[in-house]
């Protein structure tokens, strides 16, 4: 089974999106949910045969130290970090960043004069009515942020877990399936993106990183492909049941897994 999921944004404001991505901006300590091992060499393995992004040297690490300890490291031997997928991979610039970058050019567009692919989300009536706690009080949220505040940030660490959901022919046929070769592209072209969004920042003074896991072959009993947006929300609840490992609705398992990402 393979999916790219635009309409997955809006479960999650923003925080959510293509195969799909929790992204959640803050300090990165060590992930709730971390990738394993073995599944984030994997994609490192991949990137570290591909070639770097521009403007940007690879540096391959094969330590398993703490994500956010490996990056402190390299911070303070004077590299920006652009993209990283602790503890293996780690792109990086000296001197100014950005600088070998298209984000240099006075005419550059990230969107690339694109629209938006759906309208912004209406306010959640669900979400209005729940009792959150007050910005920064819980534990681990940057200063300020509140739990649903997973995409009102765009600077310093951004945390990004790239989940790869597989149907398992429970309830939907089984008829598509990721091979590595897809989850490879759907990796490097994440690399690609998160790079020139960093050169943009880091041009205009502002520091941004983006920190990477891989979890592929999250079961689901559906086949995402064959059911329409309107059901979305059963499979996405099955997906982060199991790589959380408790029940909720869609939502509250969407924010949860992307702030766990922090």
């Amino acid at each position: 089974m393979r999916f790219v999921s635009c309409a997955f944004v809006r479960a999650a404001s923003g925080a959510t999106f293509v195969a799909a991505f929790l992204a959640a901006a803050a300090s990165i300590g060590a992930s709730q949910a971390c990738a394993s091992v073995d599944q984030t060499w994997e994609a490192a393995s991949s990137l570290a045969a591909s070639p770097p992004p521009p403007g940007l040297r690879l540096i391959v690490h094969e330590g398993t130290e703490d994500p956010a300890a490996g990056l402190d490291r390299l911070e303070r031997a004077g590299f920006h970090v652009a993209v990283a997928l602790p503890p293996y991979i780690y792109y990086v610039s000296t001197g100014v960043p950005g600088a070998g970058s298209d984000a240099r050019s006075p005419d550059f567009d990230l969107f690339e004069g694109m629209e938006d692919a759906l309208p912004p989300s209406a306010p959640n009536a669900t979400l209005r009515s729940r009792r959150f706690a007050p910005a920064g009080a819980l534990q681990g949220l940057p200063f300020g942020a509140r739990w649903t505040d997973t995409s009102e940030f765009m600077l310093g660490r951004v945390a990004v877990s790239i989940l790869f959901p597989e149907s398992d022919g429970s309830t939907d046929p089984n008829r598509y399936d990721w091979t590595p070769a897809l989850r490879d592209s759907v990796v490097r072209s994440a690399v690609r993106g998160f790079a020139r969004w960093s050169a943009f920042a880091a041009l205009r003074g502002i520091n941004l990183t983006f920190a990477l896991e891989v979890h592929p072959g999250l079961a689901t009993r559906y086949e995402p492909i064959d059911r329409t947006t309107a059901e979305e929300d059963n499979w996405i609840q099955d997906v982060l049941t199991g790589y959380l490992g408790y029940r909720s609705d869609a939502i509250t398992l969407a924010y949860d897994a992307a702030n766990g990402a922090r």
